[in-house]
């Protein structure tokens, strides 16, 4: 049953976050698929979205035919990258990221992974993601084909950069539209104490 913006009660109980009513839905019902309401949110992008490392476990535990679908091409795993450090707890990270992993590659709208969000915020847990497919990285977005090393380095994150230089350091030559590989990047925004390890290598 949804309402009229198509949501159902567990899309409802996602805010404030009421997990004593997501946990008896989603174990009386764990076979239901919840699609997006018409912001194109699924419960578990909510739940993604919302910070909560308890909802989202209950949610991958207890449902079967759990969609993950959010607005604008995002899906679950792209809001977890952009809106949830999981405050330190990383089971509930691994959980979704093993679950999901055919996730990793799906682009929105502008062409961007979650792989390229984690780089863009410099997550520092980029190296879970990278761990189950380093492919990932070689993925250019739609505009400036710019990969998510490109991004970490144009943002300075320097331990992203050097993280996803161990994983994937074949993507070390791609370039963008400018023919800019990520030293480019790395030469216009990192300091030179972060810089020298990089020019040296």
């Amino acid at each position: 049953m949804v309402n009229n913006k198509k949501n159902t009660a567990l899309h409802d109980a996602m805010f404030p976050g009421n997990m004593e009513v997501v946990k008896i839905l989603t174990r009386e019902d764990p076979d239901y698929p919840y699609s997006a309401n018409d912001y194109g949110k699924t419960p578990l992008y909510m739940a993604a979205e919302s910070e909560s490392s308890d909802m989202v476990l209950t949610l991958l535990e207890n449902c079967t035919s759990l969609s993950h679908e959010g607005p604008n091409g995002k899906t679950a795993l792209h809001a977890a990258v952009m809106y949830f450090d999981f405050k330190g707890d990383h089971h509930a990270m691994r959980q979704l990221f093993g679950r999901k992993k055919s996730l990793l590659k799906v682009t929105d709208q502008y062409g961007w992974t979650p792989i390229h969000y984690a780089a863009y915020h410099g997550k520092y847990w980029i190296n879970d993601l990278l761990e189950i497919d380093q492919t990932a990285t070689n993925i250019a977005d739609k505009d400036r084909k710019m990969t998510a090393l490109h991004l970490a380095a144009g943002r300075g994150h320097a331990r992203t950069v050097e993280t996803i230089l161990s994983l994937a350091p074949e993507c070390f030559e791609l370039v963008d539209n400018r023919r800019w590989n990520f030293l480019h990047y790395a030469v216009a925004s990192f300091q030179l104490q972060d810089l020298k390890p990089l020019l040296r290598n």
